[in-house]
């Protein structure tokens, strides 16, 4: 089990960015939250089995249709614990 906080740079907001992160944080059995932030970013917390975070950080490099990823920062943190995944607003 890990957690990762995650930066996303790019075209992110504006393209369905947040409810696709949620939708494959479920389908990768991940909880925690993401939201988008004043500088034109998407920030999320992302926990759960190892294998799971790194396939879903490897998906957000792609993103929905719309988007255009070009960079993700990601850190780990203490291992946090969330009932499900939500957006935040």
């Amino acid at each position: 089990m890990k957690s990762k906080f995650v930066k996303i740079y790019g075209r992110v907001q504006g393209v369905g960015f947040r409810s696709w992160t949620k939708k494959k944080a479920e389908e990768f059995s991940l909880t925690g939250w993401v939201k988008n932030c004043e500088d034109s970013t998407v920030e999320c917390e992302v926990c759960g089995e190892s294998k799971n975070v790194d396939l879903f950080l490897q998906s957000c490099l792609k993103g929905p249709l719309l988007s255009l990823v070009e960079k993700i920062d990601e850190k780990n943190i203490e291992l946090k614990k969330y009932d499900f995944f939500k957006i935040l607003y």
